[in-house]
């Protein structure tokens, strides 16, 4: 298995080089066009990206062995092309970027999108089928956050999308004991053993129950250290990246042009900005396991036509009074048994 993930590295590798000349000049090569859309791209341009990418795959994709996991067609209409502006480029992702003359949008090289994709769901499957722990990590828009929570229930994985708590790895041993203390509580109130204290002692454990699922609900069932981490912003989710390499644990990323490569095992250029694109990919990912497993898939396979995006989430009118300090101060109030 080892030799295979490398072989399919060295296939990806040689994707790098062949899709610089297959889509990096279709990106400038309609700078006079003045019909511009908000993020800086031409709309003639956008349907060039969209022909050479579905081109090239078509000509080179079985001779490269890179599958087309999601429709090319679906990853334009979701924005996974769109770069940030030039002045939050990081120079290290110039290799994930196809060249585009003329404006200042960056745009991320769709034929690496797709290819990188395609590794990292092999990566996830290898360490499935090897029955590995997948943990994802997503902390951004209520729509990806209760995406995350459902593939995760869907595959039997693990997930944080709210604040990721420091040492929540490197420090597993201290939160599998609140985990632990959670899961007490959980069982005071479904064997009823929850009546047998006072009214006020209950609605405080029921507070704490609350506080405990926002934050340890996605870990409360894991046992040990994860195999694999899976962020949906690398930026965002920094701490949860500098804690998987420091437990040298394998981290794939949704990287948009601002990201540092470097830190990322396995890394996915596209645009983590867009709510739909994280979406179709953490899909993807999900899928992967759900195959390693010998369940279905839910996304991949499907045609363009058959695939529906999800709608922005109409904006909370209440803010959540929970943080991190509120779950510390929480935890240490837990009524003692009686």
């Amino acid at each position: 298995m080892e030799k295979e993930l490398k072989s399919k590295t060295s296939v990806h590798k040689s994707a790098h080089s062949a899709a610089e000349t297959g889509h990096s000049s279709v990106a400038g090569g309609e700078k006079h066009n003045h019909n511009k859309t908000s993020q800086g791209l031409s709309v003639a341009n956008a349907s060039n990206i969209e022909k050479a990418t579905t081109e090239f795959f078509d000509t080179n994709g079985a001779k490269l062995g890179i599958k087309v996991l999601i429709p090319v067609k679906t990853l334009m209409e979701s924005g996974a092309y769109m770069g940030l502006p030039a002045k939050a480029r990081n120079p290290k992702m110039s290799p994930y970027i196809a060249e585009n003359k003329g404006s200042k949008a960056q745009i991320i090289n769709l034929i690496k999108t797709i290819a990188f994709l395609d590794q990292a769901c092999s990566v996830v499957q290898d360490i499935v089928k090897r029955g590995g722990r997948v943990l994802f990590v997503g902390t951004q828009n209520d729509v990806i956050k209760n995406h995350i929570k459902d593939e995760c229930a869907r595959t039997q994985s693990f997930y944080v999308n709210q604040r990721w708590l420091g040492g929540t790895l490197t420090n597993y041993k201290t939160v599998s004991k609140s985990v632990n203390k959670f899961n007490d509580l959980l069982t005071l109130q479904q064997t009823g053993e929850i009546s047998k204290y006072d009214k006020k002692e209950q609605v405080q454990i029921g507070k704490e129950i609350v506080k405990f699922e926002r934050f340890l609900g996605g870990i409360r069932t894991l046992r040990g250290l994860p195999q694999l981490v899976i962020v949906t912003n690398p930026i965002v989710e920094h701490n949860a990246v500098a804690e998987a390499r420091k437990l040298n644990i394998p981290v794939i990323a949704i990287a948009n042009t601002d990201a540092n490569p470097d830190l990322i095992e396995h890394i996915i250029p596209a645009n983590n900005h867009s709510m739909r694109t994280v979406w179709l990919i953490i899909s993807a990912l999900a899928d992967s396991i759900a195959l390693a497993k010998g369940e279905p898939a839910t996304l991949l396979g499907k045609k363009a036509s058959d695939i529906v995006l999800p709608e922005p989430a109409k904006a909370n009118q209440t803010k959540s009074v929970l943080n991190h300090k509120t779950f510390g101060r929480f935890n240490r109030e837990t009524p003692s048994s009686k």
